[in-house]
């Protein structure tokens, strides 16, 4: 399996590699609780950085160590004086890796699983071309959605999560637990620790096996090894001792908000059930289908015999590590899928990002759903139709597959990269003793980062207009004591922070006329307490531009050799189609205003 597994990672390495390049930030969070912070830190505070509240040392939800562990090759740039936008790509890939190499480890341990009994039985494909044709299936599912390329690269922690969470299921089917309850616990105490929700499937089937003692042992061992370091680094930078999962942990499952009666993350908003449902359609499209279809199989087949086939590990007949069953990795994988989604679909508060984690899941289901149908269809007792039924029914939903894919991709770079594209058009500063200040108003969400300033970050100022939004926006880090010392900056509030998502009005610059250097603005209606910047053409005129969607609006009369269009409006909107969705999305211009010099 050698040779097919090093053919997954260059799969896995290639789709990412593309995501690494072309990746939006499509999530202010991304922005600014990870990329701003990282950027001050791994600049030792010269370049600055916005600090969010979850950074103040009065709060300590977000960990440094995360920061370090994802981020490293960002510090080893800017040491050798690379570019920002260099170091922001380095991180990319980084992730980009731990993605691939996750998933390639994932699709040659299920498809060795899924083989090893298989190749002993008669009509079947040959066993050689089961393997092809599995880690295909395993690696295309996996790889090859809008979901992979959103998630494989980002720097959000449910990002790494879904590496890890298929890490962990790999390390499970090959009866590694030590190393998959490792995994586990990374997510849970370095990266999200919500994702440890997924490590709970393995507890039962290791209680459930007679495992207990190891199970108790492996959390004990893993605990001693990951606190330490995350309670040395973190309370380095926030100056007092704290560990920052436990906080974030209080924070959003114990309401204590003034403001609501539920957990504190509905300040942030809620979405109905829907919400998730229509993310399945647009991340994951026919994928998540496929998925629930082998959910619904397996669990007939768990109605008619038992969970599994053994009480007890001496017992049974996993003494060989790769002895599972099909029927077992189906039952492991829908089960997590199944207690994933019911405990975020209860959730009122909802983000597309919290999805990331169960993707290898939905991946491995879907592509096991394929591979039984064509291996039920290969038997010699079936007729030539109905193999060749199977044949076609399994390209055309590749193909489907691949198509919407790149017809989703395609959407989102198109219309949602403008941000990161104009702010890597602005001025390189002139002179790094006067520093052009960049002011973000209504477009604050946009703001991709001080990585992508060109110059370098430290020849810049950027700092916020008042705009309709009336939450807290993120403060900035103060400048450090001395050189090299970002530390002195992390333990102190850089401006007034709070935890119930209310306005702090020092963040605002308030003579933007004259203070600012450069504003990034739209050209559409403004809204409460926001101006048309773009309109003044007195103080300012349009440096560049570049289109992006208007949310929830189509062109009304567009049409096409006579026909109205308007009724493919959401579906234009959502995939990508060439000449049409130009017809029939609405766009409108995201401007790099600049101040007129008289």
């Amino acid at each position: 399996m050698k040779h097919l597994s090093s053919l997954t990672f260059k799969i896995a390495l290639a789709v990412n590699t593309f995501s690494v390049l072309f990746n939006v930030i499509n999530d202010c969070d991304e922005t600014y609780n990870y990329w701003e912070p990282l950027h001050f830190i791994a600049t030792n505070g010269e370049g600055g950085g916005f600090q969010t509240w979850e950074y103040s040392p009065s709060f300590g939800l977000r960990s440094y160590l995360y920061l370090w562990l994802f981020g490293w090759p960002s510090y080893l740039s800017f040491l050798i004086g690379l570019p920002n936008w260099v170091a922001f790509l380095l991180v990319r890939l980084l992730l980009g890796l731990v993605s691939a190499f996750s998933i390639s480890l994932l699709s040659s341990t299920v498809a060795t699983c899924v083989l090893k009994k298989n190749h002993k039985q008669t009509g079947e494909l040959d066993s050689a071309k089961q393997k092809i044709l599995l880690s295909f299936l395993l690696s295309f599912c996996c790889c090859v959605s809008p979901g992979n390329f959103l998630s494989s690269t980002t720097i959000l922690p449910s990002g790494p999560s879904a590496s890890l969470s298929a890490l962990m299921l790999s390390f499970w089917l090959k009866r590694r637990y030590f190393l998959a309850i490792g995994c586990v616990a990374f997510t849970g105490l370095v990266v999200w620790p919500f994702a440890a929700i997924l490590g709970i499937p393995l507890a039962l089937y290791m209680v459930y096996s007679g495992d207990l003692y190891r199970l108790v042992k492996f959390v004990i061992l893993w605990t001693f090894i990951l606190i330490p370091p995350l309670a040395l680094v973190d309370s380095f930078y926030f100056g007092r001792f704290i560990l920052a999962p436990f906080n974030i942990l209080w924070y959003n499952l114990f309401p204590h908000s003034r403001l609501q009666n539920g957990s504190a993350s509905q300040l942030y908003g809620t979405e109905p059930i829907s919400f998730y449902l229509k993310n399945y359609i647009l991340n994951q499209n026919l994928l998540c289908i496929l998925a629930l279809l082998l959910s619904v199989i397996s669990t007939l087949k768990c109605i008619s015999r038992p969970l599994f086939r053994t009480k007890t590990v001496s017992e049974s007949n996993f003494s060989d590590k790769h002895n599972i069953s099909r029927s077992d990795i189906s039952f492991i994988v829908c089960t997590s899928l199944l207690l994933w989604n019911s405990v975020f679909f209860l959730q009122s508060h909802k983000e597309e990002r919290f999805m990331f984690p169960c993707y290898p899941f939905i991946g491995v289901a879907s592509s096991l759903f394929v591979f039984g149908l064509v291996e039920s269809s290969k038997s010699d007792t079936k007729r030539k139709w109905i193999k060749h039924a199977a044949s076609f029914t399994t390209f055309v939903l590749c193909s489907l597959i691949f198509l919407m894919t790149i017809s989703r991709i395609f959407t989102l770079v198109r219309w949602y990269s403008s941000p990161m594209f104009l702010v890597r058009h602005l001025p390189v500063p002139s002179s790094p003793s006067n520093k052009p200040l960049l002011c973000i108003g209504r477009e604050w969400h946009y703001f991709p980062s001080r990585f992508l300033l060109p110059g370098g970050a430290k020849n810049w100022r950027v700092g916020f207009v008042q705009s309709a939004f009336a939450g807290q926006l993120p403060g900035q880090f103060a400048k450090p004591l001395s050189s090299g010392a970002a530390s002195s900056s992390t333990r102190i509030d850089g401006n007034r922070f709070n935890s119930e998502n209310l306005e702090e009005t020092d963040r605002f610059i308030t003579n933007e006329s004259n203070e600012c250097s450069f504003m990034l603005d739209r050209d559409s209606p403004p809204g409460v307490r926001e101006k048309l910047y773009v309109a003044d053409r007195e103080i300012w005129f349009s440096l560049v531009n570049r289109t992006v969607l208007e949310p929830n609006n189509c062109i009304t009369n567009a049409t096409l050799f006579g026909l109205d269009l308007i009724f493919n409006c959401h579906f234009l909107r959502i995939f990508y189609v060439p000449i049409l969705s130009e017809k029939v999305d609405h766009k409108i211009n995201l401007h790099i205003l600049a101040r007129n010099s008289n």
